[in-house]
């Protein structure tokens, strides 16, 4: 499965590096993408993972360093997940419809 998240202030090769490699150190964790241009995180994970266990690490990897806004869509999207990992992180939360209008 994959997510995109936004998280601010993503300014520099150092801030990907670090949010890339403390992603991908995540148990189930098999891409992490981070672009600072964009704001952007795409990560790429294993479905059968317990979602709160994966918001939970990323909490704890974060550490109240970047505000993160996540964005679902579909019908797969979990708002109420959605709306977790955003508020232990300082951000916000979308879901819209369909995956294409992300």
């Amino acid at each position: 499965m994959t997510q995109i998240f936004e998280v601010e202030n993503i300014k520099c090769n150092g801030c990907m590096n670090t949010i890339r490699k403390g992603l991908e150190q995540m148990p189930g964790v098999q891409t992490a993408q981070p672009e600072n241009e964009h704001g952007t995180v795409t990560i790429e994970f294993d479905e059968a993972l317990v979602s709160s266990d994966i918001i939970e690490s990323f909490t704890r990897l974060n550490d109240g360093q970047f505000s993160v806004f996540s964005v679902g869509g579909g019908e797969r999207a979990n708002k109420y997940l959605l709306d977790l990992l955003s508020y232990r992180n300082r951000g916000d939360s979308l879901v819209v419809p369909l995956n294409q209008d992300i």
